[in-house]
């Protein structure tokens, strides 16, 4: 037809209007639309004064693509730019992210691991002067046997069979440093690591029992031992929450939920996908947290104490309290212990100041109770005025 240009390689002819109607329909639209053409190209397809253009190779692209006459009404190239090629590119990332899913989890547990390596690093240096060593290098180990589980499983994929007893097996090592701080009392907190590895050993004993005697079948922990998990997974937020390490001992708790899902009563079933990673970014959350504020301490042994009872927890601050209680009351003093420090006997204020005639005894009182679980050199830290 006179007046109109071929816009396609089967040289169709349309009139303006069908063209401009195709070309405005979504369905007809270019589905290949190239959006590095910044600028259309002009040329015989451009109306004068227009910064637009049919351009010809849209048609090209387009099995149904009628031809464009000269003199059409040309599509904004903001139109065009918005089309399929952003979902298309979308769906290119997202096939290249699946085909190289399992080396980005393997990185992302890594980086998660030396995380929490680096926690443990820096927090070795409280716990020098302690009896908490031996709950720390329990705590390493966990943090290894978890992220490095979830860096294999992911570099080398394995079927259930293997998968399962291994993530129960390091989550196994995570209930073991609050049984280690249970024991850490001198002269049996060295001694009192084989009874943590016993604990552990009961603890995975369902996957010596799936290995040796149900091979390739879904591991089972049963019912009695599903429930026994509740008070294990609960012993540590027990013994911390009254103390300044409150918030960690949360999400640490909400971690090993993460961890035991599949077994615990209550809930029997895998949360959602990625659990375990996101367990282990609670747990090395947990690490890098700083103790809560509280207010400040009356007296140098109101720091003793509280630094004390924030380490030690629970249930080795109330044994503690008791026995320096107990001292108080044989020799008369009128103060005692309660969980903020040192207070008046009758009215429950805090002591500011002690009469320097009982400092010595209870200074001496203090060590005796304190040697079985920190050194000298860390009570004289506390003691010293500031």
């Amino acid at each position: 037809m006179p007046g109109q240009l071929p816009c396609s390689r089967r040289q169709s002819l349309r009139t303006p209007a069908q063209c401009n109607h195709a070309l405005r329909s979504p369905r007809r639209q270019a589905r290949m639309l190239i959006f590095f053409n910044i600028r259309p190209p002009r040329g015989p397809h451009v109306r004068p004064g227009r910064d637009t253009a049919c351009h010809p190779t849209l048609c090209d692209y387009h099995p149904r693509s009628p031809g464009c006459g000269a003199g059409e009404r040309a599509i904004p190239f903001f139109r065009l730019a918005r089309v399929v090629p952003f979902r298309r590119l979308v769906a290119e990332i997202g096939k290249k992210a699946l085909e190289h899913l399992g080396t980005m989890v393997a990185g992302l547990a890594a980086i998660l691991l030396a995380a929490g390596i680096a926690a443990l690093v820096r927090g070795r240096f409280a716990l020098r002067e302690t009896t908490l060593l031996p709950a720390w290098w329990w705590t390493v180990a966990a943090l290894f046997a978890c992220g490095g589980t979830e860096i294999a499983t992911a570099l080398v994929p394995a079927d259930d069979g293997w998968l399962a007893p291994l993530r129960f097996t390091a989550a196994g090592l995570t209930l073991c440093p609050i049984v280690a701080v249970l024991g850490a009392k001198r002269p049996q907190h060295h001694a009192w690591n084989f009874v943590v590895l016993a604990f552990w050993g009961i603890m995975v004993l369902p996957v010596a029992e799936t290995f040796l005697l149900q091979r390739g079948q879904r591991l089972e922990i049963g019912d009695a031992r599903g429930w026994f998990l509740w008070p294990l997974i609960l012993l540590g937020p027990i013994n911390y929450l009254p103390t300044r390490r409150w918030l960690a001992a949360l999400f640490v708790l909400a971690g090993q939920i993460l961890l035991f899902s599949e077994y615990l009563p209550l809930v029997s079933r895998p949360l959602f996908a990625g659990q375990q990673l996101a367990a282990l970014l609670l747990v090395v959350l947990a690490l890098w947290l700083p103790k809560t504020a509280s207010r400040p301490a009356a007296n140098p042994y109101d720091r003793l104490w509280r630094d004390f009872r924030d380490e030690f927890g629970l249930f080795w601050a109330l044994r503690l309290q008791e026995r320096a209680n107990f001292v108080s009351q044989a020799n008369g003093w009128p103060f005692e212990l309660a969980w903020s420090g040192l207070v008046d006997s009758a009215t429950r204020v805090s002591m500011t100041q002690v009469d320097p005639a009982i400092t010595p005894t209870l200074r001496t009182t203090l060590q005796g109770l304190l040697r079985r679980f920190v050194s000298a050199r860390w009570i004289a830290e506390r003691l010293r005025e500031r």
